[in-house]
């Protein structure tokens, strides 16, 4: 008994599917200008945090001086003394401190050199008013490797998109993959996204010198929440998590970092998502640990927590959409025990048939 080939046919691609699928790059070409473009451009002081220090009888009028010519531009506060000054500049509460009595301007550049400059503008002209000379004192610096302190934004920005893309992938080409499986091929790509960017930083580049280790687990930790935050999404929405991912943590993560433009010279709306996106949380987070000896780090990791576990609520919401499992014996089970020889990453189907399940008389061969 001879079996003639099927005749394959081609099929007309509906227009309707074809302009659908066209908004995605339309979507892209909007999105990426509108979202980096109205974030860094014209950046300048927004209620920028500076200080006076009352050295002088002057410094209340300087004070009250700065405030009337910036307007909404800085917030100006008198500190006791240097001392205080300095505290607040190692805790990244302050901008610059100026000493009215000396002419010193205390700054910390490893916070921020484009905040920095923009202070040193602002008390540049108070300077020169009171016949003093500026002398800008700067009391953290970046690494030598790192002049312009801003290359922890690209680990930030690989360890964000890797576990973005981990868990697209796993969502894509493994649906029906047990979360505990899929949670742990996460964890391990996490560990190894840590070390692998670590490595390049500290052994190829020498971009830093120190703080090696808080380093990699904050990649790690970056790495892991995107991770299952995306997973948690695909779980409940389906494929339309891939655009709901990435506006979250390319098209307005990024831009909100607050290190290619600094938060306070941002617009308010990128003002606020840096305090919410756990891009913002991890670069601030990078920020303080490297060049601050980590002062100030609870609020950051406060955010990737509850980002960490808003991705673990919506993987137990898509939990509790799946078909319940039937009882053992019953002949229905959804999924069989996993045998010693089958791959770890098992895409298990609605349609697998059971352990029990005769094979169909379809699948015999003709006789």
């Amino acid at each position: 008994m001879s079996v003639q080939p099927q005749q394959l046919s081609a099929k007309k691609i509906p227009t309707k599917f074809v302009l659908l699928a066209m908004l995605f790059p339309l979507f892209m070409a909007f999105a990426y200008p509108g979202s980096y473009v109205s974030a860094f451009y014209n950046p300048h002081p927004r209620d920028m945090k500076v200080e006076v220090i009352e050295t002088s009888p002057q410094a209340s009028q300087i004070s009250q001086e700065i405030t009337a010519e910036a307007d909404d531009a800085t917030d100006v506060s008198t500190v006791p003394d240097v001392d205080t000054a300095k505290d607040d500049l190692r805790h990244l509460d302050t901008r610059a401190a100026y000493d009215p009595s000396t002419g010193d301007l205390y700054v910390a550049s490893a916070g921020s050199r484009q905040a920095t400059q923009a202070a040193q503008g602002i008390f540049e002209s108070v300077a020169k008013q009171s016949g003093t000379s500026l002398n800008v004192k700067d009391i953290k610096t970046p690494s030598e490797n790192d002049s312009t302190g801003t290359s922890f934004l690209y680990l930030i920005i690989g360890a964000t998109i890797a576990g973005y893309m981990t868990a697209t992938m796993l969502n894509t080409f493994g649906p029906r993959t047990r979360v505990r499986t899929r949670l742990a091929v996460q964890a391990v790509m996490a560990v190894a996204a840590g070390v692998v960017e670590t490595a390049i930083s500290y052994a190829v580049f020498g971009s830093f010198d120190a703080h090696i280790m808080p380093v990699a687990l904050i990649i790690t930790g970056t790495f892991f929440t995107a991770s299952v935050v995306q997973m948690g999404l695909f779980d409940i929405i389906g494929q339309a998590a891939s655009l709901i991912g990435l506006t979250i943590f390319v098209i307005l993560g990024i831009p909100a970092t607050g290190v290619a433009v600094s938060y306070d010279m941002m617009p308010g709306f990128f003002r606020v998502m840096n305090q919410l996106l756990p891009t913002g949380a991890s670069s601030e987070l990078m920020r303080r640990s490297l060049y601050f000896d980590g002062n100030g780090v609870g609020t950051p990791i406060l955010v990737l927590a509850v980002w960490l576990l808003i991705g673990t609520g919506l993987l137990w919401m898509g939990s509790l959409r799946s078909r319940p499992v039937p009882p053992m014996g019953s002949g229905e089970d959804r999924r069989p025990p996993r045998t010693s020889d089958e791959p770890l990453l098992t895409a298990y189907t609605d349609d697998a048939p059971s352990p029990g399940d005769e094979p169909s008389t379809a699948s015999q061969p003709a006789r």
